[in-house]
């Protein structure tokens, strides 16, 4: 029986990002893929094609509070955004696509 390993989902290593590239069209506003990479230097982890990543973003506080702002809405509060009517598309129509927050998600064809 060996020592636990140091770093888990409740202790995780936060690895830097060391580059990104687009994966999807520049045509598709709802949904971004990206091509990751990371340092993990220190960490004694290693990663492989194939293995899974969790990915834990951190929101500029200003974009957040700017965007509750401009929904009304509480930080405080669980809540869902929902089109009415029309598509998911245009729930954000208008809004620069490098505001959104990297935990919004839309479905996309790619």
């Amino acid at each position: 029986a060996g020592d636990a390993p140091p770093y888990s989902a409740h202790a995780p290593f936060y690895a830097s990002q060391t580059s990104a590239r687009l994966l999807t069209s520049p045509e598709c506003v709802d949904r971004r893929v990206l091509h990751l990479e990371v340092d993990l230097k220190g960490s004694g982890l290693s990663y492989n094609p194939g293995d899974s990543i969790g990915v834990l973003p951190a929101n500029d506080p200003a974009e957040v509070e700017a965007l509750l702002l401009r929904l009304g809405l509480d930080g405080d509060q669980i809540f869902t955004l929902q089109p009415k009517g029309g598509s998911t598309a245009d729930l954000l129509s208008g809004v620069d696509q490098d505001m959104l927050l990297p935990h919004l998600r839309l479905s996309c064809s790619v």
